[in-house]
C-alpha cells in the first residue's frame, strides 16, 4: 500500500485536503535541498496528459511542475512536490522527514509492479486536518513568495542541480 502525500486543495480535489500557503516552514537552505532531491529521486509513475497547477500561484504553471507521480515504494507524491519545499517553504509531515532520514538511499529497485497496488491517504488527509488554519477573521494569507514567477529555465537548472 502506498500512502499519498502532497495534494492539495483545489478543483476536484478530494475534501480533507488542504492549500499549501497555510504550510509554510522554516527550512534551511540544506534542508530544503536534501528534501527536494528525495523527492525528485523517486520512481515517476501515473503520467498525466497535462501539466499540474501551481496551488501557489495558478498564474504560474507549465511543465516544472510536473505531469506524473513519483514513489519511493512506501510514499507517493506529485512530481513538482519538491518546488512547493524548495521555493515556497511549504513543510511537510514530520512523519515523512522522519522516513526520509531513515532511508538510507532512495533505492528504485523496490518499487516493483505498481498496477496492483492500492493507495491511502488518509494519514496525508489527517495531518491536513490538524495543520488547517483557523480562518475566522482572516483577511488575507498572502506570502511574498506566493506571487513569485518562477523562471523555468532557473526551476530546470535547480532540478538537474539536485538530481546529481
Amino acid at each position: 500500500m502506498l500512502k499519498g502525500l502532497g495534494y492539495w486543495s483545489g478543483y476536484g480535489a478530494p475534501a480533507g485536503y488542504i492549500n499549501p500557503k497555510y504550510l509554510r516552514g522554516e527550512y534551511t537552505q540544506n534542508e530544503k535541498e536534501q528534501i527536494a532531491k528525495y523527492l525528485l529521486k523517486g520512481n515517476k509513475v501515473n503520467f498525466q496528459l497535462g501539466y499540474a497547477i501551481n496551488r501557489i500561484n495558478p498564474a504560474q504553471g507549465g511543465a516544472f511542475m510536473g505531469c506524473a507521480e513519483i514513489t519511493d515504494g512506501t510514499y507517493i507524491w506529485p512530481e513538482g512536490l519538491w518546488i512547493y519545499v524548495y521555493y515556497y517553504d511549504v513543510r511537510l509531515p514530520a512523519y515523512f522527514l522522519n522516513h526520509i532520514n531513515e532511508s538510507n538511499a532512495l533505492d528504485k529497485t523496490t518499487c516493483g509492479d505498481l498496477s496492483t497496488v492500492n493507495w491511502d491517504y488518509s494519514q496525508w488527509i489527517g495531518w491536513c486536518k490538524k495543520n488547517r488554519p483557523n480562518l475566522l477573521g482572516v483577511i488575507c494569507c498572502s506570502f511574498s513568495k506566493d506571487s513569485q514567477i518562477l523562471n523555468e529555465k532557473e526551476v530546470l537548472e535547480v532540478r538537474l542541480k539536485l538530481l546529481n
